[in-house]
């Protein structure tokens, strides 16, 4: 692990030595990694340019940015409101303390993460607390392209609304995006 401030986040990465298991051939895994090559729509960004991004769109203030991998992929806003629509979470039922607002948007980064395989777009866990209700809540926060410009937006993994980070009323206190 390695964690540095950028400015005034702390950016937590995964130092780590590729590490895969002996697993016999599988056709299906086969088909998926050629998939992941063939995307033509998407783009690579490294790490450092989700923190450009970030900084940009929830502002450089001290939060916790846990960040996965070194490289991200980048889908155009419309592919990614197609994917996001795919999300089923929404479904379920909510449970307050064993199936809140956390593990809604844990489920949501796993089901877009297993959707995109093996792309590795980014789309994470956005924890933030709210100074005008008072409370700390969990979504999903996600990069994509619209029209020339990287925009990053906010998914509500409960009910599968689509917005813009609120900057005057959000403290950021974690985002994970794997």
């Amino acid at each position: 692990m390695k964690a540095e401030k950028i400015g005034k986040i702390t950016v937590i990465r995964l130092k780590r030595k590729e590490h895969r298991p002996e697993r016999r051939f599988c056709a299906k895994r086969f088909f998926y990694k050629i998939k992941g090559f063939f995307h033509p729509e998407s783009e690579t960004i490294s790490w450092k340019k989700v923190v450009e991004i970030i900084k940009e769109f929830i502002g450089d203030y001290q939060f916790y940015l846990l960040l996965a991998d070194e490289y991200y992929r980048i889908l155009p806003f419309e592919q990614m409101i197609q994917l996001i629509k795919k999300d089923d979470t929404k479904q379920l039922e909510y449970h307050p303390n064993t199936f809140d607002c956390d593990n809604f948007s844990l489920c949501s980064s796993s089901k877009l993460s297993l959707l995109t395989y093996p792309l590795g777009i980014c789309y994470g866990e956005l924890w933030y607390y709210s100074k005008s209700k008072n409370y700390a809540h969990a979504i999903n926060l996600f990069v994509c392209r619209q029209k020339e410009k990287l925009i990053l937006l906010c998914h509500e993994p409960q009910n599968g609304e689509i917005f813009a980070y609120d900057k005057k009323d959000w403290q950021c206190m974690m985002i994970k995006i794997c």
